[in-house]
């Protein structure tokens, strides 16, 4: 904590010393990029931008809400985004327009009232990673369009001397979709309800597939490492990691999450924005978010982003357009988040663990969410 409020007051110092110009939070890949355009915006428009890159964003954010203390722009997940309804400066369809040609579907989260809380910038999406030299020389077909696609090709991978498929199962993060597949499992006011018969049977049915074998639970690190040597089949994860499986020299395809249980499953959207707090210096904000706009389809075809402000995405990078056409954006209710992820992240283990059963768990997952939820 004292760490935090250090870096916090580093940053608001900053602010303060250079008044009159932007200061910009950034996060996640690109630190180098962002700091670059902001030197070549200051040469063309002797405007300077202050580039601060922030470690676990979210967090500080909700540090400089209550210390009144926010920068002029800053980047937000989706899924944050309205807790900051009372701070945000609000962005208009004749703003988005100076900045990109937006689908209407990639403007859902950032939506609020008559306009939007923040600019998208880009996505990342849940993918179904396959190892193509695997399946190829195993001469298996790379159709998995299903769970039971992957069932049947599991026991050719694992005679091979493969794991078909790694998954944490104690991971809200790709339990998620699954989830939500049956509909939604929360209330009218964004509370999570977990314990009702479609989420007990999904994660029922789910962990059976780990016990048959299907599945293999390893946790992030391993899992990924044991892609990258070529160990692991398949896994479920984010697409930001498809550089490095790049840079590894791994052939590999991205895929859409498969259904299951004769349900689609839609592979869940990450994406990325820029909100601004300063309504005195709105029209300098979106200047320069226009420049850095215009400079960074070369950053999304690096770190293999999907750009959220054109229709016109570069062929590198098209095989993501279509699985996130094909995904969705998670509920992002004020508090709804926070809740599901720390609460189901014990619950799986519990369950996992086999320290409790699925309906004994999920109730008492429901139990804490009731005592502790705040409309």
């Amino acid at each position: 904590m004292k760490k935090a409020i250090a870096l916090l007051i580093i940053l608001f110092v900053s602010v303060l010393f250079f008044a009159g110009t932007l200061t910009v939070w950034t996060s996640w890949e690109g630190e180098e990029f962002f700091e670059k355009t902001a030197k070549l915006f200051e040469e063309k428009t002797g405007n300077t931008v202050e580039i601060l890159h922030v470690p676990k964003i979210d967090s500080k954010l909700s540090m400089a809400v209550r210390m009144g203390k926010l920068p002029d722009i800053s980047m937000i997940k989706d899924a944050d985004v309205k807790n900051y309804v009372k701070v945000a400066v609000n962005i208009t369809d004749t703003d988005l327009l100076e900045l990109g040609s937006f689908d209407d579907f990639y403007l859902t989260p950032y939506r609020y009232s008559e306009g939007f809380l923040a600019i998208p910038y880009y996505a990342d999406v849940q993918v179904l990673f396959v190892n193509k030299r695997i399946f190829t020389e195993l001469g298996f077909p790379l159709k998995l369009d299903s769970i039971q696609d992957i069932e049947n090709a599991a026991p050719v991978l694992e005679s091979a001397g493969y794991i078909p498929i790694a998954w944490d199962f104690t991971s809200p993060y790709i339990f998620y979709p699954f989830l939500a597949a049956s509909g939604p499992f929360w209330d009218e006011s964004g509370k999570p309800i977990l314990n009702q018969e479609k989420v007990i049977e999904t994660i029922s049915e789910i962990k059976k597939l780990f016990y048959k074998g299907v599945f293999t639970r390893l946790e992030r690190i391993e899992m990924v490492d044991g892609f990258k040597k070529q160990k692991v089949a398949m896994i479920f994860q984010g697409s930001y990691l498809a550089r490095d499986f790049e840079n590894a020299g791994i052939d590999f395809v991205m895929l859409p999450f498969p259904s299951f249980k004769d349900k689609n499953v839609r592979s869940l959207i990450d994406s990325k924005a820029f909100i601004i707090f300063n309504e005195e210096k709105k029209e300098l904000a979106i200047e320069f978010l226009k420049f850095l706009y215009d400079q960074s389809i070369n950053y999304c075809i690096t770190y293999r982003k999907y750009p959220l402000w054109t229709v016109d995405a570069p062929s590198e990078i098209d095989n993501l357009g279509s699985i996130i056409a094909h995904g969705d954006f998670a509920f992002n209710a004020p508090g709804f988040q926070p809740m599901y992820f720390s609460v189901m992240r014990q619950t799986l283990k519990t369950i996992f663990s086999g320290a409790l059963s699925v309906v004994d768990a999920l109730n008492n997952a429901q139990k804490f969410v009731d005592t502790n939820w705040q409309e």
